[in-house]
């Protein structure tokens, strides 16, 4: 595919991680790793993005722009004067999109395809119903080739989709978790933790783990009291934090874990305590304490993985950085 035949994938980070995993999988096995640009390549590294995302956009036929639950949760002003880190880049790659006239296609992530009253006008506009696509999480193949369908559709015939060479399945199966999550870890989350070694094991342990019903918005090594470091992964859903203990063959020996609701064994407060391993990496150790008075341990986050864990927590449980 040349270099203006790209499709632009605009997503925030912390709004959908494992479904922008999902849809990115997708987008480059049909138009291959050149005919896709995601954002975050840019956004997750140091410095002003704002070159990097325009040299994406103006060598796009299309932006596919993925909407999560948290989509709206995550607007921030956008002051032509903020700085790099206060500016909302998902609204400024919106704006600057329709300023090319690029055709924008919304993806409706396991939610209605109604935005938000929150959300201003001149956004909206930029988003439209008739070339909106919803991904389920009980039709995700279906809706991912539509997706594809899409995007050919209203790319003027610049791009052209090659034969599937991987299938998601409609529900989460193994399989289907393995690919969503190697995506996520290869793409979307920051770069020291795609940096990391254990991808493949992360990937492994959440395909055993996760359920069909399951929908994954963290993953990272850490560990239990008493364990060695990095030998517990711990897996964040919208509805459960799991901590998998793996014995020396990488096997899951056990589960404990803490709910995320409003029962008496739900998670309550969560404390923070942040050190340096051997004196020289920051990492952190949380407490997830239960409504009941029990409480769940995990120790030597990464610093940028525990902060990575609270954002995808309940905001009235989530800590004061």
């Amino acid at each position: 595919m040349n270099a203006v035949g790209r499709i632009f994938v605009s997503y925030r980070r912390a709004d959908d991680p494992f479904g922008a995993g999902l849809v990115a999988a997708v987008l480059r096995d049909r138009f291959g790793d050149d005919g896709v640009f995601l954002d975050t390549w840019v956004l997750n590294r140091r410095g002003n993005p704002e070159s990097g995302l325009c040299r994406g956009l103006d060598g796009s036929a299309a932006v596919v722009a993925l909407i999560g639950r948290r989509w709206e949760e995550r607007l921030t002003a956008r002051d032509p004067g903020a700085t790099a880190t206060e500016r909302d880049w998902v609204a400024w790659e919106l704006q600057e999109a329709a300023r090319r006239t690029l055709p924008v296609i919304p993806v409706f992530m396991r939610r209605s395809p109604l935005l938000g009253a929150g959300v201003p006008d001149d956004l909206s506009r930029i988003l439209p119903r008739e070339t909106a696509v919803a991904v389920r999480q009980g039709s995700l193949r279906s809706d991912t080739e539509r997706l594809v369908e899409m995007v050919v559709a209203h790319s003027d015939g610049v791009t052209s989709p090659r034969t599937a060479g991987m299938t998601l399945s409609e529900e989460l199966d193994p399989g289907t978790v393995a690919i969503g999550v190697d995506a996520m870890l290869r793409h979307v989350v920051p770069v020291p933790q795609q940096r990391m070694g254990n991808r493949q094991l992360l990937v492994t342990t959440c395909a055993a783990v996760l359920g069909r019903q399951d929908w994954l918005r963290h993953v990272s090594a850490g560990a239990s009291p008493g364990r060695p470091a990095g030998s517990g992964i711990v897996v964040a859903t919208e509805g459960t934090v799991t901590v998998a203990n793996l014995d020396e063959r990488f096997a899951v020996v056990d589960r404990p874990s803490v709910t995320l609701g409003r029962g008496p064994d739900d998670l309550e407060s969560v404390d923070v305590r942040r050190r340096r391993r051997l004196l020289v990496r920051p990492v952190a150790d949380l407490r997830l304490n239960r409504r009941n008075g029990t409480y769940l341990d995990i120790q030597g986050l990464f610093a940028g993985a525990a902060d990575d864990l609270i954002d995808n927590l309940p905001a009235a449980v989530r800590p004061d950085r």
